[in-house]
């Protein structure tokens, strides 16, 4: 199948323009319910389950299908409320979670929170922690022996126009493949 350069455009400013709607929308998400260790560690099991067959288990309605990325929402809400699955190609998929805080100290407030629990859901995994090498921050990766997935933390700078913003985002999948 051979795309022409316009069909190609069309599909990358589709792309970007969903992209553009996820950032923004994350923004106004609230946690409306306070969740237990306990049902965190159910949602951080079932991801990590479901690895193998791509998410199947966990996928919701399906918010993207194109040639560049296919997009599922999910009922796995580990950061906020905009928790989703992202194929960018190939049969690899991630869940990608994040919340958007006003400062640095609420962010890693998360951040902290989010370690702790996925330490106490996971204590078998290793765990390295470094500085990002794109966007000031921290990032977390849990493992175990290696082996896929990788849970993933960030803690990252998301300067706005008028803001300067932080966010918080979890990411279960093949740590290279992390944006």
């Amino acid at each position: 199948l051979v795309m022409d350069r316009s069909q190609k455009s069309s599909q990358i400013c589709q792309l970007l323009a969903y992209f553009c709607l996820l950032v923004l929308g994350g923004c106004a998400g609230t946690d409306t319910q306070t969740r237990t260790t306990t049902q965190y560690c159910a949602g951080i099991e079932s991801l990590v389950k479901s690895y193998e067959n791509g998410f199947r288990d966990v996928r919701g309605k399906t918010a993207v299908n194109g040639h560049l990325v296919d997009v599922w929402r999910t009922d796995v809400q580990l950061v906020g409320n905009n928790c989703e699955l992202w194929q960018w190609g190939g049969n690899q998929v991630t869940y990608v979670c994040s919340k958007t805080f006003p400062n640095k100290e609420l962010s890693q407030e998360t951040y902290q929170r989010a370690k702790d629990v996925i330490e106490t859901c996971l204590p078998e995994w290793g765990h390295l922690e470094t500085t990002r090498k794109l966007g000031e921050g921290t990032k977390v990766l849990y493992q175990r022996d290696g082996q896929l997935p990788g849970v993933a933390v960030h803690t990252v700078a998301t300067p706005r126009l008028f803001t300067s913003e932080w966010t918080t985002y979890v990411f279960v999948g093949d740590p290279s493949d992390q944006l």
